[in-house]
Formats: C-alpha cells, structure tokens, sequence
C-alpha cells in the first residue's frame, strides 16, 4: 500500500470539485421539493448532470496523476472500477434497448491515447 500523502495542490483541487459537486446535488434536492413545481424536471436533470459532471472530472484528475507518477494500468482500471462500470452500461442498454447517460468517471484511455497524453 502507498503511503504517500496526497499533494497538496491535487487535494485542494479534489476538495473544490467535490464541494462543487454536492453543491449541485443539493440542487436537485431543492427543486425536488413541493414549493418548486415550475421547471423541476429540466433543473433536476441539469444539476445531477452538472454533479456527474464535475466527479467524472474529479475522478479523471486523479487518475491522471496515479497514471502520471508511475501507476500500474491494471490497477488503475481496477480502481477506476471499469469493468462493472462497463457491465452496469451494457445491462442498461439491454433492458431499454438504448444507451443510458453515465458519468465517464470509469472509463480508462484506449493504449493509444495514454501514450499521446504521456507526452
């Protein structure tokens, strides 16, 4: 196991995107509320979009830096959790014939594209 501490300027940016992110799910839960019936549906899904949103970027921003400071691609796929991600994808499709919307947070650059990155 690392023992190392998270980088300072990684873990402020962590803490913005995350505080970022409940923000917006606070959001949702306030136009769910009974007082709120003008424009509920499209604000509810505008803000939880906006949440996924902003994990995806807070997940891919560490990603970024395990992949960066030497992180083995397994592992960091195994984290990342993309192959129950992928399943919970494919379920979706299949139960109602269409793709469902799904944070990208689980998804791991094709080998192509991380040697691009590594650049």
């Amino acid at each position: 196991m690392d023992d190392t501490k998270v980088p300072e300027p990684l873990r402020q940016a962590v803490h913005q995107l995350v505080s970022e992110a409940v923000m917006n799910c606070q959001e949702v839960l306030r136009y769910t509320e009974p007082d709120i019936a003008r424009d509920w549906k499209r604000m509810t899904m505008i803000r939880a979009t906006d949440a996924c949103d902003t994990i995806d970027t807070a997940s891919m921003l560490i990603a970024s830096y395990c992949q960066r400071t030497g992180m083995d691609m397994d592992t960091l796929a195994s984290h990342l959790q993309t192959a129950s991600s992928a399943a919970r994808l494919l379920a979706r499709g299949t139960r109602t014939g269409t793709k469902s919307p799904e944070c990208s947070a689980h998804r791991v650059l094709p080998e192509g594209d991380r040697q691009r990155s590594a650049r």
